[in-house]
């Protein structure tokens, strides 16, 4: 087992435990969370970091844009039924292929 295996081992352990048994509270979902980042971190490579972290700013302008046209709003409003890019365009103004990238 290498150094490596050594910390991604406990930490996929922790996980699938808890995949098992959904977490009831707010901290153990944020436990679940920060073991997650920890697998990410101790698994990707220097470069994957650079990528994701130099994407991070155009992944954040991007939520930003879906808040502020009420996106997600609109998604939790559909439940269990889908919407397309033309229906969330037009309940809100935005252009459709603006708004499908």
């Amino acid at each position: 087992m290498n150094s490596q295996d050594e910390h991604v081992s406990p930490l996929l352990d922790g996980i699938k435990q808890a995949l098992d048994t959904p977490p009831d509270t707010t901290s153990k979902r944020a436990q679940i969370l920060a073991d997650i980042s920890r697998l990410q971190l101790a698994v990707e490579t220097p470069l994957e970091t650079i990528y994701r972290i130099g994407h991070q700013t155009w992944q954040n302008a991007c939520v930003r844009i879906a808040l502020e046209l009420g996106v997600f709003d609109m998604l939790v409003a559909k439940k269990e039924t889908s919407i397309g890019v033309q229906e969330l365009a037009c309940a809100n103004g935005a252009d459709p292929v603006f708004l499908g990238e």
